[in-house]
């Protein structure tokens, strides 16, 4: 699923969907406009969870991407946990922090 956020300023898509139980949501925002206003952001995770009966959203974030970190936290997800070493990028292995939303804090 792929879901265009803003005046295409960024999306967002879902990978490895389980219908009734959670997925994984991927981020990318390119504009400046998006990464101060979540509301419509909030908005569309919202409808995922209604749409999908979803109980969980997992986002796995490379943790040198701080924006995108902080993105997460803005949009009510908390920070699990860090998987060491778990991406490669730029030559190297990097750590990747790991964000979840429940459908009850939605």
């Amino acid at each position: 699923m792929f879901f265009e956020v803003g005046e295409f300023e960024g999306v967002f898509w879902l990978s490895d969907i389980v219908l009734g139980v959670s997925a994984n949501i991927h981020i990318v925002l390119w504009g400046d406009k998006m990464k101060k206003q979540y509301t419509r952001a909030k908005e569309i995770v919202s409808d995922l969870f209604s749409l999908l009966k979803l109980r969980r959203l997992s986002a796995y974030i490379p943790t040198f991407n701080e924006a995108a970190c902080e993105y997460a936290e803005a949009l009510g997800f908390t920070l699990e946990g860090n998987l060491r070493r778990f991406t490669y990028y730029d030559g190297e292995l990097r750590d990747v922090a790991l964000f979840s939303l429940l459908s009850e804090e939605v």
